[in-house]
């Protein structure tokens, strides 16, 4: 009777007393593991698809609806907030394309007598194509392009482009090589013509651009995707469901789908322990660790200073070098069409400031070796954009008319935010704070790909 009288007392008056079954050890730590992989796996198509989202919703720089393109209409300049390191000598274009219902077609004009290079970029960030000086030369070209599920014939003297994701984004750069060209290159990207598919037959007309008028939502920033938590598999279900990707791993998504990742499931409604949800959470914080460590082991590169990124050929999709270049450099070119090498520090390996400054010395023979053009431009470390100049010079290059050769053939550039004395043709302008620089060269050579080419160091 007092065995029972205990017994009573402990369930009435000891509610914290815990007679739930036992935790499943083996089961969080294999949804951990599970989880860490799907985070790494489909950041790339997450990212993808907050960015299309922002670009075809919000108005902006880059922005415009699905199906359209947005072509810039001046060059970059200080005054541009919408773009961390903008190109100072090429105007930019974007368009995200739609391709579930039925292909896209894309007619581009002859362009004499410059670089430019469209590029097109599948929703896990694999380079599927480029249309550029480099692969068609100057001649006007007709493109079919189809997303996975496509069937049927392309059209007669179209060359086909085929997406294994419904979403692609093509991204856009022509060069300009002074304020006086611009007009000339921005009338060749008006006559990029864009259309679907039906258009074309003549089945349906060309629909009029709607203004973007939505507001950008900062808890979707494409920049953080780990700020999401569980969410975060919401989105990577949502971004499977929309791109509906053929020839995925059909083993991969089995396994994923044993702990409720996969397309068009809402991962954070199928979490009810804690200690489950905080599995999927040290997932994402060991998934950020082994991304940062692959930024800095793989993914970069530093050469006398310089920072290049990894020679890029289309990765394996389970490489965590994709993710990192997603994260840091997301929509970046491959290295054969154009790269853009950084520099943060001088020769001491002291950080780049305004108050000091510096040379950058090329020998005769030590030109940068790039088959279009090179450049050179500098920004500031803290608003990631173009420094503000009496001159209004962001950028100095292979087509600058008025740089002067020293007697030996070689080439002196001054970088600096006072004026230097005597080589004002040869001054690249800086802010008084810290700052960095980076190297523009289209179609570079295979040295400079290969890391045979060098540049030289800040001093």
């Amino acid at each position: 009777m007092k065995q029972l009288m205990f017994i009573l007392i402990a369930i009435f008056f000891l509610p914290s007393l815990n007679l739930a079954s036992p935790i499943d050890l083996k089961k969080i730590v294999l949804t951990e593991e599970i989880a860490k992989d799907a985070y790494l796996w489909g950041y790339p198509i997450v990212r993808f698809e907050r960015t299309k989202r922002l670009f075809t919703t919000t108005p902006g720089f880059g922005h415009a609806p699905l199906n359209s393109f947005y072509h810039a209409t001046h060059l970059p300049n200080p005054e541009d907030k919408g773009m961390s390191n903008p190109l100072p000598d090429t105007l930019y274009s974007s368009a995200f394309l739609d391709l579930r219902n039925q292909p896209m077609i894309l007619e581009t004009p002859k362009i004499k007598d410059r670089f430019y290079s469209l590029q097109v970029m599948d929703a896990f960030t694999n380079n599927i194509s480029f249309i550029s000086s480099r692969t068609h030369g100057e001649a006007a070209g007709k493109f079919f392009i189809t997303g996975p599920h496509f069937i049927g014939t392309t059209p007669p003297g179209f060359e086909r482009i085929h997406s294994s994701t419904n979403f692609v984004w093509i991204i856009g750069h022509i060069a300009v090589e002074s304020p006086a060209q611009v007009k000339t290159a921005y009338s060749y990207l008006r006559k990029y013509d864009l259309r679907p598919y039906s258009v074309y037959l003549g089945k349906e007309k060309m629909q009029k651009n709607r203004l973007l008028t939505a507001k950008a939502n900062l808890t979707f920033d494409p920049r953080k995707l780990a700020d999401a938590g569980v969410r975060y598999y919401d989105e990577l279900g949502m971004a499977l469901l929309e791109n509906d990707p053929a020839g995925l791993d059909g083993p991969l998504l089995g396994r994923f789908r044993t702990i409720n990742i996969g397309p068009g499931l809402m991962t954070s409604q199928y979490i009810s322990v804690r200690e489950i949800r905080e599995a999927y959470e040290r997932a994402i914080a060991s998934g950020e660790i082994e991304v940062d460590r692959s930024i800095k082991k793989d993914l970069i590169q530093n050469r006398n200073g310089w920072n290049f990124v990894s020679t890029r050929g289309e990765f394996n999709k389970y490489n965590t070098v994709r993710t990192a270049l997603s994260k840091v450099y997301f929509g970046e070119s491959s290295a054969i069409e154009s790269i853009h090498p950084v520099i943060y520090v001088d020769n001491n390996n002291v950080r780049l400031n305004g108050n000091f400054t510096y040379l950058l010395h090329f020998t005769k023979d030590k030109m940068p070796p790039a088959k279009a053009f090179w450049s050179i431009a500098a920004y500031d470390a803290h608003e990631r954009n173009l420094v503000r100049n009496n001159l209004n010079r962001y950028t100095l290059g292979s087509y600058s008319k008025n740089m002067v050769l020293n007697s030996d053939g070689s080439l002196d550039i001054y970088i600096s935010a006072n004026e230097p004395n005597g080589h004002i043709d040869n001054w690249l302008p800086v802010p008084r704070g810290n700052f960095y620089v980076i190297m523009n060269m289209y179609n570079p050579s295979d040295d400079v790909i290969s890391g045979k080419y060098t540049l030289p160091s800040l001093q």
